[in-house]
């Protein structure tokens, strides 16, 4: 039993040594009349490019500053003259010495949540994205590492996970702590997310078990979810609230009626490799699966595959899909970050790069404005992007 946690727990180690990074829903408005058109609200440029944006249909920004020097990393200049532009880092970075275990955006997109530390050093904090300056104080009272972060849909509440087996609800206002700690009745636990109405919260851990919580009153909620034969990998939330994925070792990924606690259909079956990520598309008609080089697309109504895999031959670290479903964004070992189309399973842009180490995980911003990047080693990068084939359009 020994050497089996002890294994559990490496490999949260090496999954919290990865970068984590989510972006919640924000509304972003853009001033055509603003002096630089191009920069989503509250982001100062790390370099002054040379570039036009082609957007949407109702607004025309163009900007073209004096040359300046060329920036690291450097700006990509696609053949179709749309370009994906560097925007900023996150500032403050220097002086924390701990490698971040996870990232994210809160609903707003005002505040960046960061988990750091090992072991008994854990702890979280707050960065204000408009200034890029750490705000509040650090979060601390995890005994172990802390493997996941989640804020609630209406940006109250933030959880986070941890491999001392508890779950935290924190006041993101006050940075308080909201009631007892969760004790799972695990090992570990390698993730937590909030249902999208926010009642709930699903936690998978080392007891090859789903369960629920009741987000009020922190007692679980129905009887655990039992079938994966090893520990959970991943858990994800379908947009809708009905079902909850979850992948594990065992070489496969399990869909779960959240109202029943009733495991839907048969297991996704992964013959060659695990699931290490899963995600569904914001539309909820797929689920995409990460298997280190391969990316697997499921249909929801059916549970069988849907098209071709996308094969990356130097490994994923991590996904995620843009806010119309039609692209996924992938980011890779090399370290660069490629963009795919969901529905031709061809490139879609070119590559992004500039990172110096494993992008451990990419994630599009609900209003598709820009991509958020994270390595292991401070590095946060987020990128401004061209109007692909998108519905939304700013507001002038």
């Amino acid at each position: 039993m020994k050497s089996k946690t002890l294994l559990f727990l490496v490999t949260l180690a090496t999954i919290a040594s990865m970068t984590m990074i989510a972006c919640a829903p924000e509304t972003t408005t853009i001033s055509p009349a603003s002096t630089q058109p191009n920069d989503p609200p509250g982001l100062l440029p790390t370099h002054t490019p040379t570039y036009t944006l082609n957007s949407p249909p109702t607004a025309t920004f163009t900007f073209t500053p004096a040359p300046t020097s060329t920036p690291t990393p450097q700006v990509i200049l696609p053949e179709n003259v749309e370009q994906i532009v560097l925007l900023n880092r996150l500032s403050g970075l220097e002086n924390i010495k701990d490698s971040p275990s996870n990232i994210i955006f809160s609903p707003d997109g005002t505040l960046l949540a960061a988990s750091f530390g090992p072991f008994t050093n854990s702890k979280i904090r707050f960065w204000d994205v408009n200034t890029g300056q750490p705000t509040g104080q650090p979060l601390t009272g995890h005994e172990d590492s802390i493997t996941s972060l989640d804020f609630s849909p209406d940006g109250t509440f933030l959880a986070s996970s941890s491999g001392d087996g508890t779950i935290r609800l924190w006041d993101v206002k006050t940075g308080e702590l909201v009631g007892e700690p969760i004790d799972a009745d695990s090992i570990a636990i390698g993730q937590v997310e909030f249902s999208p109405d926010g009642t709930l919260l699903a936690s998978g851990g080392y007891e090859n078990t789903i369960r629920l919580w009741d987000v009020e009153t922190h007692q679980p909620v129905g009887e655990p979810m039992i079938g994966h034969e090893s520990w959970i990998e991943s858990i994800a939330f379908s947009p809708d609230g009905t079902i909850l994925a979850s992948a594990a070792p065992d070489n496969t990924v399990r869909l779960w009626d959240v109202k029943t606690g009733q495991q839907v259909g048969e297991p996704l079956p992964h013959k060659k490799d695990s699931a290490d990520q899963i995600v569904f598309s914001p539309d909820g008609t797929l689920l995409a699966t990460l298997s280190f080089r391969t990316i697997y697309f499921w249909d929801v109504n059916t549970g069988k595959l849907a098209g071709k895999p996308i094969i990356e031959s130097t490994g994923v670290l991590s996904m995620s899909f843009s806010p119309d479903s039609k692209l996924i964004a992938l980011g890779l070992l090399d370290p660069v970050i490629r963009i795919w189309s969901v529905e031709t399973r061809e490139p879609a842009g070119p590559l992004l790069t500039g990172h110096t180490d494993w992008v451990g995980n990419v994630t599009f911003s609900p209003d598709g404005w820009w991509l958020a990047s994270g390595t292991v080693i401070n590095e946060f990068f987020l990128w401004g992007l061209p109007r692909w084939d998108t519905t939304i359009t700013p507001t002038p």
